[in-house]
């Protein structure tokens, strides 16, 4: 090549360069213009204009449409790209527009960004719209979009919801810092991991969360990510009524028919990197060492306070039969059905002498059930050596599980022994379990690590209190 052919090679590389945006440099339509007006550059002009045509007509600036095409983007549906938006949020390959005063009046972080003017190597501006791209997930921007845009879309308790939705919501909502849809996000996770004994024996009726297999191991990795430690004594008392394997190995979970846990896949990777892409483990969730460690923990704590409660009622029913009042009339001795761990139970008026035994952490130790007055009109007892199997039935029902589930045990197993007790016998067995759940309650957080605290007057707090402090502090912020 000439040096001549050279010299008009890089003038026509140089006056090609886009006109779209100029960063400095050469610009075509100014170079242009100065050749037409200098009479020395205009012979020189005409040549170059032969060369590169596109000089004499520089393109325009591209749509919108063009813009998405030329950058291999997916127009949102119609909920969130309004024609009329003068804000285009890019996430992964999906493009939402939206409008940037409402979205700045819901979240302090979007309003933040937009208060100042952006930088000349700032976002881009389209058609006079402002792009800003995220490295958030499509489907976690597009139904937090939803969220703020439909008031409709993500309703408070008593409105049903779903694991995969709850955790779109409030991943984006604590990130972009939007209060009441995080709030109203950790309302319905506490429909089902209550602080209160109240409400978790209410929450099959209330709950607004799917009952799915292998949720807690779900939301347990929610409430480290999202910092919501007063959900954890609960959740953890759940996975100890699973079986143990799932706490070590990881577990199965699929909500729907869609399996996305991707707040476990840190945990997946450090634990079996294998498993990272293979078939048959995308939808398994697997917990962190540190959670693994205080789940075991944990579950042994209230393995031993359950067989400490089984022995208690044991040694709380023995002896004979008491005397039955003139006039009563008792039943005959009935056959004991014989049933696998569901035994029925029955025996009589516990003796008084109480049984100390031992406590776990954070409770106080266990005692037989204290003996009641006899009714007015006794319906009869079960014979000393039917009571003696009858306590050994109910021993074997709270050993021999090996999970966690005494806070339910009266209503899970009330058909097992209620049938061949008399009425005195279920009333007094319904108080003890009562009294007993309230006990087991109270320490629930102690048996996973859970501290007390101190309040304002620094005094003293329950490890519960100091969770429902923590909890206010965070709807507060």
């Amino acid at each position: 090549m000439s040096p001549r052919q050279h010299s008009n090679s890089m003038e026509c590389f140089l006056l090609k360069r886009p006109s779209r945006v100029c960063n400095g440099g050469i610009n075509p339509t100014n170079d242009r213009d100065r050749m037409v007006n200098d009479p020395c550059s205009a012979r020189i002009g005409s040549v170059l204009v032969r060369i590169c045509p596109e000089i004499a007509s520089p393109s325009a600036p591209p749509t919108i449409p063009e813009y998405l095409a030329d950058h291999n983007l997916t127009q949102a549906d119609g909920e969130l790209w309004y024609d009329d938006g003068n804000l285009i949020i890019l996430s992964e390959d999906v493009a939402f527009r939206v409008y940037r005063g409402l979205l700045s009046k819901r979240s302090s972080v979007f309003g933040d960004m937009f208060e100042f003017p952006p930088p000349k190597e700032g976002n881009e501006i389209v058609e006079g719209v402002p792009i800003v791209r995220t490295w958030d997930s499509s489907l976690d921007m597009g139904r937090f979009l939803r969220a703020i845009l439909d008031s409709e879309f993500f309703l408070p308790p008593p409105a049903p919801t779903s694991i995969s939705l709850l955790e779109s919501i409030l991943r984006l909502s604590t990130k972009y810092n939007v209060p009441h849809l995080r709030s109203r996000a950790t309302a319905h996770l506490l429909t089902t991991y209550p602080t209160t004994l109240a409400t978790w024996r209410q929450r099959d009726s209330t709950r607004t969360i799917p009952s799915v297999e292998n949720t807690p191991f779900v939301v347990l990795n929610l409430a480290r990510e999202f910092d919501l430690p007063w959900l954890i004594p609960s959740v953890a008392y759940c996975i100890s009524s699973h079986d143990i394997g799932k706490t070590l190995e990881g577990a199965e979970w699929k909500e729907g028919g869609e399996a996305r846990i991707p707040v476990s896949d840190r945990h997946r990777a450090e634990r079996d990197p294998s498993s990272m892409g293979s078939a048959g483990k995308d939808n398994w969730v697997y917990l962190s060492y540190a959670d693994i460690k205080m789940c075991i923990k944990g579950r042994n704590n209230i393995l031993m306070r359950q067989n400490t409660m089984a022995l208690a009622l044991a040694k709380g029913f023995p002896g004979s039969a008491p005397a039955v009042p003139t006039g009563v009339v008792t039943p005959p001795q009935v056959a004991m059905p014989q049933v696998v761990n569901q035994a029925p139970l029955g025996g009589t008026p516990p003796i008084q002498n109480p049984v100390g035994l031992a406590g776990m952490p954070g409770m106080p130790p266990v005692q037989a059930p204290a003996p009641l007055p006899l009714p007015q009109q006794a319906q009869g007892f079960a014979p000393p050596a039917q009571a003696l199997n009858l306590r050994k039935a109910l021993m074997e029902i709270l050993t021999r599980w090996g999970t966690a589930g005494f806070l339910d045990f009266f209503d899970e197993q009330y058909n097992a022994f209620a049938p061949n007790l008399c009425s005195y016998c279920v009333g007094r067995m319904k108080e003890w379990c009562k009294e007993k759940s309230e006990e087991m309650w109270d320490g629930l957080p102690g048996c996973f690590g859970f501290e007390g605290g101190e309040d304002v007057h620094g005094l003293q707090t329950t490890p519960w209190e100091e969770l429902q402090r923590l909890r206010e502090l965070s709807v507060s912020a």
